[in-house]
């Protein structure tokens, strides 16, 4: 990937930026805007780096949230900007507004701030292709032996597209599917995949984020938060369930880190209410 072309990249983005997008926050946007879910709220954006680490990328970051989104939110970031040093414990940017609006800009926004983050900082590099083929292949590995293990096929999907540069979605998901993988997150990587053999659909679960707005909306309306979190899981998987059906993205079941007490919650759902559905 050429430093000329993430220049043309930024300076004439996509009009299809979306196809560039994890296709969960596409549909959570939708299932939001349905359910009419969309409280206002503050999303903190951290870096996996180490304490002292430079900062980088805030301010593309910033220009992509603006280009897409107009003035719907707000961004908020250090006066350092992009000479600050990463404080774990500090947010690098702070995106404040309609969460519906917040959704589908995530994916391209932190691979472009990923991007600029490992080009600044010692000690940290770019997947190769080779790298992420061999990566991927030692977790499908992993996986078959489990399968065989449980007595059940577990196949393997990619979701990494956060974590590099939008413009390396094509080649790195055709690693992901020459090493086994059986599904990717956006619709670049799946007509990628699909040039060799593959034949994907941009797949998902749903984001942590969705999940978190139902609870939201029930904070504002008077609800406890400890109340409205214990049933926001359950909550986004009846709106889900309602628009999608079977068809719709896998549950997520561990926003709040109750991951027992949010399943059950669903299979009683399911039990009582829909006979339709497979549970494994």
């Amino acid at each position: 990937m050429k430093e000329t072309d993430i220049e043309d990249f930024h300076r004439n983005p996509p009009e299809d930026w979306t196809d560039f997008t994890d296709i969960y926050f596409v549909d959570s946007r939708l299932a939001s805007q349905l359910g009419r879910t969309n409280p206002r709220v503050t999303k903190h954006v951290h870096a996996g780096l180490d304490e002292g680490d430079k900062a980088a990328g805030i301010e593309e970051m910033a220009e992509f949230y603006d280009n897409v989104t107009g003035n719907t939110i707000v961004v908020h970031i250090p006066e350092e900007g992009n000479n600050a040093g990463v404080n774990v414990r500090e947010p690098l940017m702070m995106v404040r507004g309609p969460v519906q609006q917040l959704f589908e800009p995530e994916t391209m926004a932190l691979g472009v701030s990923s991007h600029f983050l490992t080009d600044e900082n010692e000690g940290y590099s770019h997947p190769t292709v080779e790298e992420y083929q061999e990566g991927m292949e030692q977790i499908v590995e992993i996986l078959d032996d489990l399968g065989e293990y449980t007595g059940q096929e577990i196949g393997f999907a990619d979701f990494g597209a956060r974590h590099y540069h939008p413009l390396k979605q094509p080649e790195l998901a055709q690693a992901a599917y020459r090493a086994g993988a059986v599904g990717h997150s956006t619709e670049v990587g799946c007509q990628a995949a699909n040039e060799i053999g593959a034949e994907w659909d941009p797949s998902g679960t749903m984001p942590h984020a969705y999940v978190l707005a139902h609870a939201g909306d029930k904070i504002t309306s008077g609800i406890s938060m400890e109340k409205a979190r214990s049933e926001a899981t359950l909550d986004a998987f009846k709106d889900y369930e309602t628009i999608y059906g079977e068809e719709g993205p896998k549950l997520l079941i561990d926003t709040d880190n109750s991951e027992i007490s949010e399943t059950l919650d669903v299979c009683r759902y399911l039990d009582g209410n829909n006979g339709d559905w497979n549970l494994t």
